[in-house]
């Protein structure tokens, strides 16, 4: 017999992650002092979500410490069964299956128990045909919808033949009303959005006032000079008098105008600076954060352009902008562990503010808020003149009566005037530029405050539960599979068994809850069915956001053109199946482990690891290829119920 195939067809296909999303959730935490109950919550959570092999073993904990009854089995042999086939029981699983069913003759009689019974008479009618799988059917159909629909959903694989065929239709039809429920396309997006972080803002650099001293002693020298020099003139006549009182009311005068006019000055020149686009390329080295901030800002700043402006120009104007927004964000940000993605709320906000001001003309309201109003300049200058002219005319008028003793307070007013002037301006700047700044980062904070309660909200009311997004995963496989069906023309009374195994389809998006299984935003869902005659594979590329698949390649083999099955287990690598045909071809397929950076420190990266295989049916399929190339088509003889055979191979 020869082969028929596509060769390759899994070559390099990562069932495992390197790094992603974790959302910090507790839907999983128990402890190992928890009670019972607690631990069934869970299990039966983790069974829900996709991740039989947790509730295995957590329900079998609790039944193990006395939470024994009807529903607790009920849920313990369904998370036994899910996601696999009744071929890849270990002796000791069926052992205990044997068992239950002998120890569940003495529980109450309830739903659950009567769920359990029906369970038992369908695994009996599968296992070499035995039973009569009309009337199991009929009392699965006459369950409640909750016991019904989960044995529908976890017994998925361990139902074939004849006893499939008869449910298919059914199946089928809730599948394809199931994936679009919900409002799912509108929903799956907000599943792997990461978590926001928190909105900070940049912390306010504290006022220099080292200045005060040195301008309190100079300021005392000043006023000490003017006092010896012109105060006794106060005798002399009243012109001096007239000088002085001019001298008093222009010096404030001259002060108030002056400091505002230099303080608005200062001002504007540094938001200038900061509003300046770079002179050269200020590029962040590649990949680091404030690399990946740049991208989204210059993603959204693109996204969010002024329909009503050229986009070159909308770009251009805003270059200093997103440095000057690069920048903060990087400074207020950047530490371990903390992907520009959690702060792409905040990039969005800003630079909706960015266009809104932008568009009213307000991106420089800096430059009115500072603008030295012509009065404050006339004001200024005239008061100074002013001043001048008051301390020359005391100066002639002093210098006949004591020439030295006025060219002495003269120098000292003078000096002494020239070093407290700028230190008093410098240290009344810093003392206004912080509590400007301070007032500001309090309105930021306040306003970004805003922006995350309400990104949180939406996600909160948007974000689907992983109790939906695996039920959402469970309809998409049900239609691919029926796809996979019609391709090959078979019917359920040709297929001795079935298995999927899901992939990411890179590049993707990638989430999980916190001890949980991975889950990604689109996935290589492959389908293999196992028929008398051989192996039929189909390759389906799934946008789970969109719910929409397509087919992608096919791959059928006859068990005798398998030359080997080659499985290798590195603590470090993962695993690693090589299915080799005799003419050569082959198809790999890699799970690799986590980098350890991936783990929240009260993970367990072996069990998840575990789990993340068992959710997407690699360590199934590994067990049935490694069955079928070990033995063939008489591994496969052992499968099939008697009286069950397929027809010749119909055309693909």
């Amino acid at each position: 017999m020869t082969s028929d195939h596509t060769a390759n067809t899994a070559n390099n296909s990562f069932v495992g992650v390197q790094a992603g999303e974790i959302h910090d959730s507790t839907i999983y935490q128990v402890f190992p002092d928890s009670p019972p109950q607690r631990k069934y919550e869970v299990g039966l959570r983790y069974l829900d979500n996709g991740v039989p092999s947790q509730a295995r073993a957590l329900i079998g904990a609790a039944l193990a410490e006395g939470y024994d009854n009807a529903e607790a089995r009920f849920h313990w042999v369904i998370a036994l069964l899910s996601k696999r086939s009744l071929h890849a029981l270990t002796a000791e699983e069926r052992e205990s299956l044997h068992r239950s069913q002998t120890e569940a003759a003495g529980l109450p009689g309830d739903e659950w128990t009567r769920a359990l019974g029906v369970v038992f008479d369908l695994l009996h009618c599968m296992e070499r045909g035995g039973g009569d799988a009309d009337v199991a059917l009929k009392n699965l159909r006459t369950l409640p919808d909750r016991q019904r629909h989960r044995i529908l959903r976890h017994l998925d694989t361990v139902l074939t033949g004849g006893a499939k065929e008869s449910l298919w239709a059914e199946l089928h039809r809730t599948a394809e009303q199931e994936r679009t429920r919900h409002g799912r396309t509108n929903r799956v997006w907000a599943y792997f959005e990461p978590d926001p972080i928190g909105p900070r803002a940049r912390h306010v650099v504290p006022a220099d006032l080292d200045g005060r001293l040195p301008a309190g002693l100079w300021s005392a020298v000043l006023l000490t000079a003017a006092g010896t020099g012109w105060l006794p003139l106060t005798a002399t006549g009243p012109l001096p008098v007239l000088f002085l009182l001019l001298l008093l009311v222009s010096a404030p005068t001259a002060a108030v105008t002056g400091f505002r006019w230099y303080y608005c000055r200062k001002r504007l020149r540094e938001k200038d600076r900061a509003y300046a686009a770079p002179s050269r390329n200020t590029a962040p080295p590649k990949g680091g954060f404030a690399d990946q901030v740049d991208h989204l800002l210059e993603h959204y700043f693109t996204k969010y352009s002024p329909a009503s402006a050229p986009r070159d120009s909308w770009i251009e104007e805003t270059r200093g902008v997103r440095r000057m927004l690069r920048d903060e964000i990087v400074e207020i940000y950047r530490e371990q562990r903390v992907p520009a993605d959690r702060v792409a709320w905040l990039i969005r906000y800003l630079v909706r503010d960015v266009r809104c001001r932008w568009l009213s003309g307000a991106l420089r309201e800096d430059r009115e808020r500072y603008r030295t109003a012509l009065a404050t300049k006339l004001w200024c200058t005239v008061s100074l003149a002013a001043s001048a002219a008051a301390v020359a005319a005391l100066t002639v008028t002093a210098f006949p009566e004591r020439p030295f003793t006025t060219v002495l307070t003269t120098l000292l007013i003078a000096v002494s005037a020239w070093f407290a002037v700028p230190l008093w301006l410098e240290t009344a700047a810093e003392k206004r530029r912080y509590e400007e700044e301070k007032a500001e980062r309090e309105r930021v904070l306040a306003e970004r405050g805003a922006e995350h309660r309400r990104w949180t909200k939406k996600l909160e009311e948007t974000r689907p539960s992983e109790k939906q997004m695996e039920a959402w995963l469970h309809a998409d496989r049900t239609v691919i599979l029926d796809a996979a069906l019609r391709h090959y023309r078979l019917r359920w009374h040709d297929v001795i068994a079935h298995f999927f195994l899901l992939s990411p389809n890179r590049p993707c998006r990638q989430k999980r809850e916190k001890h949980g299984q991975w889950r990604y935003s689109k996935y290589v869902v492959r389908v293999f069915l196992i028929t008398h005659k051989g192996v039929r594979e189909a390759a389906f590329h799934l946008d789970f956001t969109r719910a929409e698949h397509s087919f992608t390649e096919r791959n059928h083999f006859r068990f005798d053109a398998i030359a080997s099955v080659f499985v290798e287990e590195h603590e470090e690598n993962g695993i690693t199946l090589k299915v080799t045909l005799l003419d050569g071809a082959s198809q790999e397929v890699h799970a690799p482990r986590e980098e350890p950076l991936s783990f929240l420190p009260e993970e367990d990266p072996e069990g998840l690891f575990r789990g993340n295989l068992d959710a997407s049916g690699f360590g199934h399929s590994m067990r049935l290829l490694e069955g079928i190339g070990a033995e063939g088509e008489k591994w496969v003889d052992r499968l099939s119920p008697p009286g069950e055979a397929e027809e010749d191979w119909p055309s693909p």
